[in-house]
């Protein structure tokens, strides 16, 4: 049994690697990230900038936005399977 106890894993929402940890999946402009469960939108933001090789000092920097074009904050929790769009301020 895991040391935290017994839950329930949807099968198509999460993933569990190795370590047992959950992780989600989340679209950022439109390329999947996969992050821990209890991401916040800057911790998804900062994956993807890792991964297309944004500077990261550039996150205060940012605009964040729901799938229905509604601006979230960077501290908003995210949910599995949830997209989000983000774009420089100007």
């Amino acid at each position: 049994m895991h040391q935290f106890g017994f839950f329930f894993v949807p099968s198509q929402h999460y993933l569990v690697n190795n370590l047992n940890l959950i992780k989600m999946r989340i679209k950022v402009n439109n390329q999947e990230v996969v992050i821990f469960q209890g991401a916040t939108v800057k911790d998804a933001l900062l994956k993807s900038f890792s991964r297309d090789d944004v500077d990261k000092a550039l996150i205060n920097s940012v605009e964040a936005y729901d799938q229905w074009g509604h601006e979230i904050g960077l501290d908003s929790p995210l949910k599995p399977d949830q997209t989000i769009t983000y774009q420089f301020k100007q």
